[in-house]
């Protein structure tokens, strides 16, 4: 029976969404398709925590299913109907801050050497993710034991009070940050570190409960892609128009905002959509409320490459030439790369000259080409 639930859980993952999934509730909760939670899978040393009781709260007739050991999270997780309407509750087992891969050619991700680990999937189905391969399921996990977590991140600021730290490459920065409150518990910490830097990457348009006294240390980088992309390979998530209006708000509260244009898909169905692209930023958002945009390509190993011809908005993200680099990973060819960010930097300096663009997880020698052409 558990082989058989694991099966569904696979399929599950895979599968296009169906029209009930959007058509129903079009604009999901926080755009990340969290929400009605079923089936709530908490281990037992976490059951009394503040945060765990928060959960409980806010979804009080979901399925309570109790989790002895870690062990047991696969056999637990195969009883729920949807692997996107669970939600797993435990405690982080290893450290809660870990550096960023780095790869003596590409460098670190987009910026930040230090990833905070809060938990990890969400309840979105981007095509793309690289953490899909990462994991054994898509269930979406919150580490809540959110004092080992302060205590960890107060002594790595205190010996490295210039650090980059990013919550955002396992999970979606913002994804339950209104029940977990740890935004505002990051700012806290970060507060008496004025070098430091804490970027919130989101997709996220549930942004009401950010304190209203944001800290400079704070970065919300906003994920984008054209309209186009975001329909075939980001299901689950806001419109692009919803995302950029929630980014002015917050700009407009007193936040800093970056955009994060990674990865950018290469297939020439989309190109007119990035040519458009900085126009739209400029009539939704304004590109004077932008302090900073990351552009990266789409990347992806052998695992994920499997995953993504499974699924018929996967398959269209391939409809280019990719070549294996130096990583491990699969990119388009290094003079499509280029032109992709020649077109996008260009189109963006049309509109904001001066503004600091940054290009992830690229050898230098492209980032020369792009600029000292583009």
């Amino acid at each position: 029976m558990i082989d058989k639930r694991a099966s569904e859980l696979e399929r599950e993952r895979l599968r296009e969404p169906r029209p009930e999934d959007l058509s129903q509730n079009p604009e999901p909760r926080g755009g990340m398709m969290n929400e009605p939670i079923n089936h709530i899978v908490i281990e037992d040393d976490v059951r009394e925590l503040p945060v765990t009781r928060r959960f409980l709260e806010r979804y009080p007739g979901a399925e309570i299913i109790g989790c002895g050991s870690p062990a047991d999270r696969a056999s637990l997780v195969a009883r729920a109907h949807s692997p996107k309407r669970t939600l797993y509750l435990g405690r982080r087992r290893g450290p809660y801050l870990k550096p960023f891969p780095q790869h003596p050619w590409y460098g670190a991700s987009g910026g930040c050497e230090t990833n905070l680990i809060l938990g990890y999937n969400c309840g979105a189905s981007c095509r793309y993710c690289f953490v899909q391969t990462i994991f054994d399921d898509p269930v979406p996990t919150i580490f809540v034991g959110d004092t080992e977590m302060i205590a960890q991140l107060e002594s790595y600021l205190k010996h490295t009070p210039d650090a980059r730290i990013s919550t955002g490459e396992y999970i979606d920065s913002l994804l339950f940050d209104d029940i977990t409150g740890y935004t505002q518990k990051l700012m806290t910490v970060f507060e008496p570190f004025p070098s430091s830097t804490l970027e919130l990457r989101t997709k996220s348009q549930l942004i009401d409960h950010l304190p209203a006294d944001p800290i400079p240390q704070v970065l919300v980088s906003y994920s984008i892609n054209p309209s186009d992309v975001v329909t075939v390979a980001e299901p689950g998530t806001p419109r692009l128009e919803r995302r950029l209006a929630k980014a002015r708000e917050l700009h407009d509260r007193g936040y800093r905002i970056a955009l994060r244009v990674d990865p950018v898909i290469p297939a020439a169905e989309f190109v007119p959509g990035y040519r458009e692209l900085p126009s739209v930023v400029e009539r939704c958002l304004g590109w004077r409320r932008v302090s900073k945009v990351f552009l990266g390509a789409l990347r992806f190993d052998n695992t994920l490459l499997v995953r993504m011809t499974q699924t018929a908005g996967g398959r269209r993200l391939l409809d280019a030439e990719f070549v294996p680099c130096p990583d491990g990973y699969l990119r388009p060819s290094r003079y499509a790369r280029i032109e992709a960010y020649r077109l996008l930097s260009l189109g963006i300096r049309r509109w904001a000259s001066r503004i600091d663009i940054s290009i992830t997880m690229e050898p230098d020698y492209v980032i020369r080409a792009v600029f000292e052409e583009g």
